[in-house]
């Protein structure tokens, strides 16, 4: 300690004791602050948790076919993204929902209308047993966004990949990220634009789905050789 008292002269003590306590000023500052600041985020997150309550408590429940896009103008939307993106999921994906900017809100509930009337026409218990087997492979989030990149390649294509699916042997893949899909963005457009969740749908019952079709998981391998060829082995 005298070797710190000399190094500051003949006024050392009071220098170090002004250090010490400007130190001690800077550091209950400091706590005060970050309790402010604890503090603060803990308010911004009690608000934000009361107004996602409130969003989520306030998002209604719409038929399917509420609001339903014509499906020309819906193919013809699929299509021009399609080729603009060079058929790449993700960048097709992107260019949905830089359209998705353009249209009202309730042109958004339309699109996402005839979306799901697409899903209940193009699923099967075939379909499926498809997805179990090209999933092992090709990074898709789940199956809803796999009927997503079904329907992204128009409406030919879709109808063929769901009455015949081994022609996904042959089906270009590009562009497919677990976190992207076309919905997320539709419903992402529809809360900057309202400030609401999109509606939910209620719940549809699927009657095209033939139970003769149901495939016995440990038959799947016979069942498509060319995609258990392609995908698993």
């Amino acid at each position: 300690m005298d070797g710190v008292l000399s190094f500051f002269g003949p006024q050392g003590t009071p220098v170090i004791l002004g250090l010490l306590t400007a130190f001690l000023v800077i550091l209950i500052r400091s706590i005060i602050a970050k309790r402010e600041n604890i503090q603060s985020d803990e308010i911004n997150k009690t608000l934000y948790q009361n107004e996602l309550k409130k969003v989520i408590s306030t998002r209604e429940i719409i038929k399917a076919d509420e609001f339903l896009m014509e499906e020309t103008i819906f193919w013809e939307l699929i299509d021009r993204t399609r080729l603009k993106s060079k058929d790449n999921f993700k960048n097709q994906c992107g260019l949905l929902k830089d359209c998705f900017e353009s249209l009202e809100p309730t042109d958004l509930l339309a699109f996402q209308g005839r979306l799901i009337h697409l899903f209940i026409k193009l699923n099967s218990n075939k379909l499926q047993a498809a997805f179990s087997i090209v999933s092992y492979s090709i990074p898709f989030a789940d199956y809803q966004v796999f009927l997503e990149w079904i329907i992204s390649k128009g409406e030919i294509l879709a109808n063929n990949y769901s009455h015949n699916p081994e022609l996904l042997e042959n089906a270009n893949f590009s562009g497919i990220d677990h976190s992207i899909g076309i919905s997320p963005f539709l419903g992402e457009i529809y809360l900057s634009k309202t400030g609401m969740l999109i509606p939910e749908i209620e719940e549809v019952e699927e009657t095209n789905l033939d139970d003769t079709e149901i495939i016995d998981p440990r038959k799947v391998a016979d069942f498509f050789p060319r995609l258990w060829r392609k995908f698993i082995v």
